[in-house]
């Protein structure tokens, strides 16, 4: 039986590492949490957001649905997927 082209590339990677040293470890040091200011954080993700192209609104939590329906409009969506424990009338946490 005739080997698979995957199984010859692996096989010839394998022969080409076998003496290769052991990589250093990875240093596990990065930041776990932003301590910066919530608004120059926001704005970071919103630079990224824009950078990848996508459509930002800001809003405030009171106007937050009308936001959402008003965008929902103008893209022509017609069905939603809200999160089960989203809580209701706008009041999300800071």
């Amino acid at each position: 039986m005739k080997e698979a082209a995957k199984d010859v590339i692996l096989a010839r990677i394998r022969k080409a590492i076998a003496n290769a040293p052991e990589p250093p470890p990875i240093p596990h040091d990065f930041r776990e949490q932003d301590e910066r200011d919530r608004s120059a954080i926001l704005e970071d993700f919103i630079d990224r957001l824009i950078d990848y192209k996508a459509i930002v609104k800001r809003t405030d939590y009171a106007n937050l649905p009308q936001t959402i329906a008003d965008t929902c409009l103008q893209q022509g969506v017609i069905r939603l997927v809200v999160a089960t424990d989203l809580p209701p009338g706008g009041s999300l946490p800071m």
